[in-house]
């Protein structure tokens, strides 16, 4: 019985705009539908950044809910065509308006998905083209000391004139204060700037180059020996699979 609410609201957040749709199709207000498509492209924006950084901690979280309102959504519009629009007949402004709110409707429900890839991609990309310019005054450093430098303030300003930040917006310090954190003080100050910080993994006797991705619970990391990104789970740590 737990899960009958939940089924339910995220049945009806699917099939609501698409009854709504319907109905302005079936009465024939058809100019009020770029409006509907406007809210919910609106409304998509507005929750891919929390659905990113508030609940997606350790995976997509909810925002995989939006395969299923989408669906939903489409299951409303199919049946709607089955059942309801015998009557349109040969009208082929309200069909081409139909196809359109086919398309659209469920797209735009599953945009908060796919922009949340789209962030994280974007978002990723842009710190490892500044995470670079660090990197190439780490093998400056290296090529006069030898050896690689203990932090990365040794850099500045002789190999380069200061530290790159985090190339996106990190509201990693927004959770300096959450419970969820609580548990993980040896990563914390990565986690509440956000910033490059250079990582010793004596392990496997080599040194990354480490930013928390965008996607809070993975890591970005430069392996110095090898030359390459890669990305790396919280919980496995900064280290797994070094070689």
């Amino acid at each position: 019985m737990s899960y009958v609410m939940p089924i339910l609201i995220v049945f009806a957040a699917g099939a609501v705009p698409a009854l709504i749709f319907i109905l302005l199709l079936k009465i024939r207000l058809q100019w009020l539908i770029p409006l509907l498509l406007l809210i919910l492209a609106i409304l998509g924006a507005v929750f891919a950044v929390p659905l990113l950084y508030g609940m997606g901690f350790f995976g997509l979280g909810p925002s995989c809910l939006t395969v299923p309102v989408a669906a939903s959504a489409l299951i409303v519009l199919v049946g709607a065509r089955v059942l309801f629009f015998r009557s349109i007949g040969e009208d082929k402004s309200r069909r081409r308006w139909y196809l359109i709110g086919l398309v659209f409707i469920p797209l735009l429900q599953v945009a908060p998905l796919l922009e949340q890839f789209l962030l994280v991609g974007t978002c990723d990309a842009w710190n490892r083209h500044r995470g670079n310019a660090i990197v190439r005054a780490l093998e400056a450093y290296k090529q006069d000391h030898l050896v690689y430098p203990a932090d990365l303030e040794a850099l500045a300003p002789t190999y380069i004139p200061e530290l790159p930040t985090a190339g996106c917006f990190s509201p990693f310090h927004w959770f300096g204060g959450s419970d969820a954190y609580q548990g993980f003080h040896a990563l914390s100050s990565l986690w509440l700037d956000g910033q490059f910080k250079l990582h010793d993994c004596s392990t496997a006797q080599v040194k990354v180059l480490i930013v928390p991705s965008l996607l809070i619970d993975l890591i970005q990391r430069y392996n110095l020996k090898t030359g390459e990104w890669s990305r790396t789970s919280l919980l496995d740590g900064m280290c797994t699979s070094m070689r």
